[in-house]
C-alpha cells in the first residue's frame, strides 16, 4: 500500500473552510440511522433496523426479503416497491447502493430516498408508474469494515463477467429476475486524486458533485446509449443544476508515461453500467463526490457535508 494511498485514505484534505464555502449542506432534515448518531456510517445492522418497520408499517407497498447471503453470511437484502391494488404496466427500475464498502453516502442516500417515498404523499404518484427494486447494501462484509473490496478482496464492480465473487453470483441472478428496463448504481468517488497534484502550486481537486457513467459499448444499441444521455443524464444534470449541484460526466486519470490521462465513460461489461446496459436497460452508474473525505466526527456541524452527498437523491 502506498504512502499517497494512506494520506488520503486517513487523512481529509478538504478544510472546513473549504467545505462550508463550496460544498454547504442542505437545509433539509435526515433521519437515517447515520445522523441518529455522532460518529460514524450506517451499519448493516442498524440498516436492518431501519428497513424493517419502514416495510411492515407500508405493507400494500413495500416488500423486504433476502436474495442471498454474503460471504460472511450476513443477508443481502432486496426491497421491492410496487403498489399491489394496481394493474397499470409500469417501468421497472432497479437502484443498487454500496457495492464498494468504503462509498457510505451511496447506502445513506438510498436509505433516504425509501423513506422519502414511502412516507412523502408526494412521491406516491410515482408507484402508479414505476415499480422500484433496491438493493440497499451490496457488499455488505466491505461496507461493515468500510473498505471498497469483498471479504475475498475482489472489487465487486469488476466482476460482473467472472463472477468470481459469491456476492457477485447473488447480483447477477436477482437483477435479472427482476428484469429492470432502468438500473441505477450509486457510488462516490475521490476528488483528490494523486494524478492531480501535478497540477497548479498544491494541486487540484474535482468539484462536482455527481458524476454519471453510462456506457458508450458499441454492443449496446446506438438508439439506446443515446436515449440514456439525451433523456435521463442530460435532464438529471439540468435538475442538478437548478438546485445548486455540480454535475458531469465520469472521468478517471491515469499515468501516461508520465503525462496525465483523462478516461472518460465505460465500455468494459465487468462493471455495472455497462453490463446492466447490455442487457437493454436504460443504465447508469451515478458517482457522487465523497470518497477519502472523511465521516461524522464528533457532531453534525463536522460531518464534511455528509447531508451534501446524499440530499440529491430525491430528484433523480
Amino acid at each position: 500500500m502506498s504512502t499517497s494511498f494512506c494520506a488520503a485514505q486517513i487523512l481529509n484534505p478538504q478544510p472546513k473552510e473549504v467545505t462550508q464555502k463550496f460544498f454547504p449542506d442542505f437545509d433539509v432534515e435526515i433521519t437515517t440511522p447515520a445522523f441518529q448518531k455522532k460518529k460514524g456510517f450506517t451499519t448493516y445492522s442498524e440498516m436492518m433496523a431501519y428497513l424493517k418497520p419502514l416495510s411492515e408499517n407500508h405493507q400494500d407497498i413495500a416488500t423486504l426479503s433476502y436474495i442471498g447471503e454474503s460471504q460472511k453470511g450476513e443477508k443481502i437484502p432486496f426491497l421491492l416497491l410496487n403498489k399491489k391494488d394496481s394493474n397499470q404496466e409500469k417501468v421497472k427500475v432497479w437502484i443498487q447502493a454500496a457495492i464498494h464498502g468504503d462509498e457510505p453516502a451511496s447506502a445513506e442516500g438510498v436509505l433516504f430516498l425509501i423513506k422519502k417515498l414511502l412516507t412523502d404523499d408526494s412521491y406516491q404518484y410515482l408507484f402508479d408508474k414505476l415499480e422500484i427494486g433496491i438493493i440497499p447494501m451490496a457488499n455488505i462484509d466491505g461496507f461493515n469494515k468500510q473498505l471498497r473490496d469483498a471479504k475475498n478482496g475482489l472489487d465487486l464492480n469488476r466482476d460482473q463477467t467472472k463472477l468470481n465473487a459469491k456476492e457477485s453470483i447473488i447480483l447477477k441472478q436477482a437483477f435479472s429476475d427482476f428484469n429492470a428496463e432502468v438500473a441505477l448504481d450509486f457510488h462516490e468517488y475521490r476528488p483528490f486524486r494523486r494524478d492531480f497534484v501535478h497540477y497548479a502550486e498544491y494541486g487540484v481537486t474535482n468539484p462536482y458533485d455527481v458524476m454519471f457513467l453510462y456506457s458508450g459499448n458499441l454492443n449496446v444499441p446506438e438508439n439506446l446509449r443515446e436515449f440514456t444521455k439525451n433523456e435521463f443524464v442530460d435532464p438529471a444534470k439540468s435538475y442538478l443544476k437548478e438546485n445548486d449541484l455540480r454535475s458531469f460526466d465520469y472521468f478517471s486519470t491515469s499515468d501516461c508515461q508520465g503525462y496525465t490521462c483523462f478516461n472518460l465513460g465505460s465500455i468494459n461489461a465487468r462493471s455495472s453500467a455497462t453490463s446492466y446496459a447490455l442487457t437493454n436497460a436504460i443504465s447508469t452508474l451515478i458517482e457522487v463526490r465523497g470518497v477519502g473525505l472523511g465521516n461524522f466526527l464528533q457532531t453534525k456541524n463536522d460531518d464534511h457535508f455528509f447531508n451534501r452527498r446524499i440530499i440529491f437523491k430525491i430528484g433523480l
